[in-house]
């Protein structure tokens, strides 16, 4: 998966508290990240990202961008 041109490597470094299976994270160093969070409760630690976070919602059961 990219960002752009920039490859997304999985990086699980950013979640906190996070049991197996719960939440996933890949990272474009420098550019940006994807998360996935299959049951909420985990924490993610971005003071590491860019300073401005553009972030989008995506409702996976209704294949969705969902409001937030």
């Amino acid at each position: 998966m990219y960002i752009g041109d920039n490859k997304l490597e999985p990086n699980l470094s950013i979640l906190h508290d996070r049991e197996l299976n719960e939440a996933y994270a890949a990272l474009a160093a420098g550019k940006g990240c994807l998360a996935l969070f299959a049951n909420g409760g985990v924490e993610a630690g971005v003071s590491d990202l860019p300073k401005a976070l553009l972030v989008h919602w995506i409702d996976v059961s209704a294949g969705k961008w969902a409001r937030r």
